[in-house]
């Protein structure tokens, strides 16, 4: 197994109306390595469920510490939160020839603290939230 740690000491020092962006741009990294990886295991000839068939369920995650995990650490798990699962939804429909794409909610927390909430925009141009689906209250 390869281990990535990224500690982001400047996420708070980015201006608050681009940090969408930065999380956009590690969710789509994370897509990419799941759409690599199904594609993988479909020339093996391989079978990977789709999320929704796989059985995992959403997680909250310590707010601060996300951990970003790829399909196959999902399914290993058996667990995961919002941008795992939308990053693997989409490498999957990618994998199927639909141009969906990955898409960040923001909310505040009664703190105040900005809550980053990524989801996937079908081709279709409609939202779909897995890990609504997939347990999140």
């Amino acid at each position: 197994m390869y281990v990535f740690k990224a500690e982001l000491a400047g996420f708070m020092d980015i201006d608050p109306s681009e940090r969408c962006a930065f999380v956009l741009a590690w969710a789509r990294a994370l897509c990419t390595t799941n759409y690599l990886w199904l594609k993988s295991m479909r020339k093996q000839g391989v079978y990977v469920p789709p999320i929704f068939a796989s059985g995992v369920q959403y997680v909250d995650q310590v707010l601060g510490q996300d951990e970003w995990l790829d399909a196959k650490a999902v399914l290993i798990r058996g667990f995961g939160a919002c941008e795992d699962f939308a990053a693997w939804r989409v490498a999957e429909l990618v994998l199927q020839g639909e141009r969906a794409r990955l898409d960040v909610d923001t909310s505040v927390a009664p703190d105040g603290t900005t809550l980053y909430h990524v989801v996937v925009l079908r081709g279709t141009g409609a939202r779909e939230d897995p890990s609504k689906v997939l347990g999140m209250p």
